[in-house]
Protein backbone atom coordinates (compact mmCIF):
# COMPACT_ATOMS: atom_id res chain seq x y z
CA UNK A 1 0.00 0.00 0.00
CA UNK A 2 1.41 3.42 -0.92
CA UNK A 3 0.42 5.06 2.38
CA UNK A 4 2.20 2.41 4.43
CA UNK A 5 5.33 2.78 2.31
CA UNK A 6 5.27 6.53 2.84
CA UNK A 7 4.85 6.13 6.61
CA UNK A 8 7.71 3.60 6.78
CA UNK A 9 9.97 5.99 4.87
CA UNK A 10 9.36 8.67 7.54
CA UNK A 11 10.97 6.65 10.33
CA UNK A 12 14.27 8.52 10.02
CA UNK A 13 13.19 11.97 8.82
CA UNK A 14 12.06 15.15 10.52
CA UNK A 15 9.56 16.35 7.92
CA UNK A 16 7.21 14.60 5.51
CA UNK A 17 6.21 16.73 2.52
CA UNK A 18 3.42 15.06 0.59
CA UNK A 19 1.48 16.22 -2.43
CA UNK A 20 -2.26 15.78 -2.74
CA UNK A 21 -3.81 15.39 -6.15
CA UNK A 22 -7.23 14.63 -4.74
CA UNK A 23 -8.45 18.22 -4.51
CA UNK A 24 -12.08 18.65 -5.47
CA UNK A 25 -13.82 22.00 -4.93
CA UNK A 26 -17.01 20.05 -4.15
CA UNK A 27 -15.23 18.47 -1.16
CA UNK A 28 -12.40 20.90 -0.36
CA UNK A 29 -11.39 19.30 2.95
CA UNK A 30 -10.82 15.91 1.30
CA UNK A 31 -7.16 15.13 0.72
CA UNK A 32 -7.51 11.70 -0.83
CA UNK A 33 -7.12 8.35 0.91
CA UNK A 34 -3.35 7.87 0.50
CA UNK A 35 -2.47 11.37 1.70
CA UNK A 36 -4.92 11.15 4.61
CA UNK A 37 -3.51 7.82 5.83
CA UNK A 38 0.10 8.92 5.38
CA UNK A 39 -0.50 12.12 7.38
CA UNK A 40 -2.42 10.35 10.11
CA UNK A 41 0.12 7.58 10.70
CA UNK A 42 3.48 9.28 10.13
CA UNK A 43 5.65 9.95 13.19
CA UNK A 44 7.17 13.25 12.10
CA UNK A 45 6.09 16.76 11.18
CA UNK A 46 4.06 16.94 7.98
CA UNK A 47 3.37 19.43 5.22
CA UNK A 48 0.76 18.87 2.52
CA UNK A 49 0.99 20.64 -0.81
CA UNK A 50 -2.00 20.74 -3.11
CA UNK A 51 -1.53 20.32 -6.82
CA UNK A 52 -2.32 23.61 -8.55
CA UNK A 53 -4.97 23.00 -11.18
CA UNK A 54 -4.12 25.01 -14.28
CA UNK A 55 -7.77 24.64 -15.30
CA UNK A 56 -9.16 25.69 -11.92
CA UNK A 57 -11.11 28.65 -13.33
CA UNK A 58 -13.00 26.40 -15.73
CA UNK A 59 -13.71 23.90 -12.96
CA UNK A 60 -14.92 26.62 -10.60
CA UNK A 61 -17.27 27.92 -13.31
CA UNK A 62 -18.61 24.40 -13.89
CA UNK A 63 -19.20 24.04 -10.15
CA UNK A 64 -21.02 27.40 -10.05
CA UNK A 65 -23.30 26.24 -12.87
CA UNK A 66 -23.83 22.93 -11.07
CA UNK A 67 -24.74 24.74 -7.84
CA UNK A 68 -27.19 27.00 -9.69
CA UNK A 69 -28.84 23.98 -11.32
CA UNK A 70 -29.06 22.26 -7.93
CA UNK A 71 -30.67 25.32 -6.31
CA UNK A 72 -33.14 25.66 -9.20
CA UNK A 73 -34.07 21.97 -8.96
CA UNK A 74 -34.57 22.28 -5.17
CA UNK A 75 -36.82 25.32 -5.69
CA UNK A 76 -38.88 23.42 -8.26
CA UNK A 77 -39.21 20.47 -5.87
CA UNK A 78 -40.28 22.85 -3.09
CA UNK A 79 -43.01 24.14 -5.46
CA UNK A 80 -44.20 20.57 -6.21
CA UNK A 81 -42.86 20.75 -9.76
CA UNK A 82 -40.94 17.47 -9.72
CA UNK A 83 -41.26 16.80 -13.45
CA UNK A 84 -39.48 20.08 -14.21
CA UNK A 85 -36.90 19.54 -11.46
CA UNK A 86 -36.07 16.04 -12.66
CA UNK A 87 -34.20 17.06 -15.82
CA UNK A 88 -32.11 19.63 -13.93
CA UNK A 89 -31.18 17.35 -11.06
CA UNK A 90 -30.47 14.39 -13.35
CA UNK A 91 -28.04 16.57 -15.28
CA UNK A 92 -26.44 17.71 -12.02
CA UNK A 93 -26.12 14.09 -10.84
CA UNK A 94 -24.35 13.17 -14.08
CA UNK A 95 -21.87 16.03 -13.59
CA UNK A 96 -21.32 15.32 -9.87
CA UNK A 97 -21.77 11.57 -9.46
CA UNK A 98 -19.90 11.54 -6.12
CA UNK A 99 -22.03 14.24 -4.47
CA UNK A 100 -24.35 12.59 -1.94
CA UNK A 101 -26.62 15.62 -1.54
CA UNK A 102 -27.29 15.81 -5.26
CA UNK A 103 -27.92 12.04 -5.40
CA UNK A 104 -30.42 12.33 -2.53
CA UNK A 105 -32.19 15.24 -4.22
CA UNK A 106 -32.43 13.19 -7.40
CA UNK A 107 -33.98 10.39 -5.31
CA UNK A 108 -36.63 12.80 -4.03
CA UNK A 109 -37.47 13.95 -7.57
CA UNK A 110 -37.63 10.36 -8.80
CA UNK A 111 -39.97 9.39 -5.94
CA UNK A 112 -42.28 12.29 -6.67
CA UNK A 113 -42.67 11.22 -10.29
CA UNK A 114 -43.31 7.61 -9.28
CA UNK A 115 -39.91 6.10 -10.12
CA UNK A 116 -39.38 4.47 -6.74
CA UNK A 117 -36.92 1.76 -7.79
CA UNK A 118 -34.55 4.32 -9.30
CA UNK A 119 -35.00 6.52 -6.23
CA UNK A 120 -33.93 3.66 -3.93
CA UNK A 121 -30.84 3.15 -6.06
CA UNK A 122 -29.91 6.83 -5.78
CA UNK A 123 -30.38 6.76 -2.01
CA UNK A 124 -28.06 3.75 -1.83
CA UNK A 125 -25.48 5.62 -3.92
CA UNK A 126 -25.72 8.62 -1.57
CA UNK A 127 -25.29 6.38 1.49
CA UNK A 128 -22.26 4.70 -0.07
CA UNK A 129 -20.68 8.08 -0.84
CA UNK A 130 -21.19 9.25 2.74
CA UNK A 131 -19.73 6.02 4.17
CA UNK A 132 -16.64 6.30 1.97
CA UNK A 133 -16.05 9.93 2.92
CA UNK A 134 -16.43 9.06 6.60
CA UNK A 135 -14.06 6.09 6.36
CA UNK A 136 -11.49 8.14 4.40
CA UNK A 137 -11.55 10.81 7.11
CA UNK A 138 -11.37 8.37 10.02
CA UNK A 139 -8.69 6.09 8.94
Amino acid sequence: MPAEQIVKATDDVGLLVVGSRGFDPLIPEWLGPVTTRALRHSHCNTLTIREVDVDLGRREHAISVLAADYRAAKALLDDDRAEEALALIQSAAERAPANATIQETLAIALERVGRDVEARGRREIAATIRRRITSDQSG
